[in-house]
């Protein structure tokens, strides 16, 4: 990254890797489990903060409402001038915890990649029970949200081998969202029988296109400034399968480990509201 792109940037700080869900398509996932400790993460949004490169922060995972401190955490990066998001499956959305985030918030990513319950089951979008979030229940939080804050609400597909040939505009349209992104499947680890043909991804697209904010990326690669659970900050291995570590948030020069980082700046500016 050139220092001249070095400005209100915004950070993905996937703060543990646990999750409630099995998504086989996952891309987050870590050489590490551990996590830092709560004063950590304070110093790490501090130094995000102050640092003047970046304008915002989205908590991410694994699963972040599995974190009991996260509304804490949402209010201090407000209250440091930072915009605010997190990144969610949904399924821990109560109302409870929607009420205490939501003063603080201002984007709400939520995952929804099925309509069809079976289909959920066999990528993994469900709890080790099977249990997921239902369609009904999805539109509900939405509402809830759109109803009760000014917080914008984004829904995240992964498109892959299970639900390529879904037509899924016409519900996320009728939930009313302010931006649909639409991810093609990568391969990380084990998962290349996810994949999809070029051929079955433009069909998605040219299916599902209509008058909502929706943005379909083909890639992922460096195109998101991803901070680990250990404040590691990171980017794609040649291999375009694992991550390696630029170095830490905590104790590097926040300067020197963007000049490392090799971010592609258009399609990065893409993905956000």
């Amino acid at each position: 990254m050139k220092e001249s792109q070095m400005k209100n940037l915004k950070l993905n700080y996937h703060m543990l890797e646990s999750c409630n869900y099995g998504c086989k398509f996952c891309f987050a996932r870590y050489a590490k489990s551990e996590h830092l400790s709560l004063t950590e993460m304070q110093k790490l949004i501090v130094r995000i903060a102050e640092s003047g490169f970046f304008s915002a922060i989205n908590f991410a995972g694994g699963e972040p409402f599995l974190m009991n401190e996260l509304p804490d955490l949402i209010a201090f990066a407000k209250s440091l001038g930072l915009g605010t998001g997190v990144i969610t499956n949904g399924s821990l959305l109560t109302i409870e915890r929607l009420n205490k985030v939501l003063p603080y918030l201002d984007l709400i990513g939520i995952s929804f990649h099925s309509l069809n319950d079976e289909i959920k089951r066999n990528m993994g979008f469900c709890s080790k029970n099977k249990t997921l979030l239902s369609n009904e229940r999805l539109t509900e939080i939405v509402r809830f949200i759109r109803s009760n804050s000014n917080c914008k609400v984004k829904i995240n597909t992964v498109v892959n081998a299970f639900n390529k040939g879904e037509t899924l505009f016409p519900f996320i349209q009728d939930i009313s969202v302010d931006r649909w992104k639409v991810l093609r499947c990568q391969s990380f680890g084990n998962n290349d029988d996810l994949l999809i043909s070029d051929e079955e991804w433009n069909s998605f697209c040219e299916r599902n296109k209509g008058g909502i904010n929706t943005v379909f990326e083909d890639t992922m690669k460096d195109t998101y400034i991803m901070v680990n659970p250990m404040g590691m900050m990171l980017k794609e291995a040649s291999n375009g399968r694992e991550y390696e570590e630029i170095g830490s948030v905590l104790e590097g020069d926040l300067k020197e480990l963007l000049l490392q980082h090799p971010l592609h700046v258009e399609e990065y500016q893409k993905r956000y509201i």
